[in-house]
C-alpha cells in the first residue's frame, strides 16, 4: 500500500516495513493520519486557550482510531507513534525456540531412517 522508495539495506534494518504506514489492528486496512485541534493554555498567557494541532490514527474503513486504545495524539503528522511491547514475546521466542528444536531432531531422524533404508538394499544387494 505504500510507495516509499528505501535502499534494500535501509529496508532490512526496519524489516521490510514502512516508518509511517501501519494497518488497521481490527480489519486490516491502511490507516490515515487525522488532524485534530485541542485547546492547550498560552505559553504566553496560561489564563488564555489556544489552539494546538494534533494528529491521531484513524481507518476510513471501520472507524477504528488510535484513541481508541489510547495511544496518544502525536504533535508531528509524520509519526513518532509508539510501538507497544507484546508482553508475551519472552514466551513466543521460548515456543520457537522449542518447535526448532523438534524440527531439526525430526530432521536427524528422517535423514538417518533414509540412509539406513539405501544401506540395507545395498546389504541385500550384496546377498545374492
Amino acid at each position: 500500500s505504500c510507495n516509499e522508495n528505501m535502499p534494500s539495506a535501509e529496508a532490512r534494518h526496519k524489516k521490510n516495513r514502512c516508518a509511517n504506514c501501519f494497518d488497521c489492528p481490527h480489519c486490516g486496512h491502511t490507516l490515515s493520519t487525522r488532524a485534530s485541534s485541542i485547546a492547550v493554555p498560552s505559553q504566553d498567557d496560561p489564563s488564555k486557550m489556544t489552539a494546538k494541532k494534533v494528529y491521531y490514527l484513524a481507518c476510513a474503513f471501520c472507524r477504528w482510531t488510535s484513541r481508541d486504545i489510547g495511544i496518544p495524539d502525536q504533535t508531528v503528522a509524520s509519526g513518532a507513534w509508539p510501538e507497544q511491547t507484546n508482553p508475551f514475546t519472552e514466551r513466543i521466542s521460548t515456543l520457537q525456540e522449542h518447535y526448532r528444536t523438534i524440527a531439526q531432531r525430526e530432521k536427524m531422524e528422517k535423514e538417518s531412517r533414509r540412509f539406513l533404508g539405501r544401506k540395507l538394499s545395498y546389504l541385500q544387494l550384496g546377498d545374492k
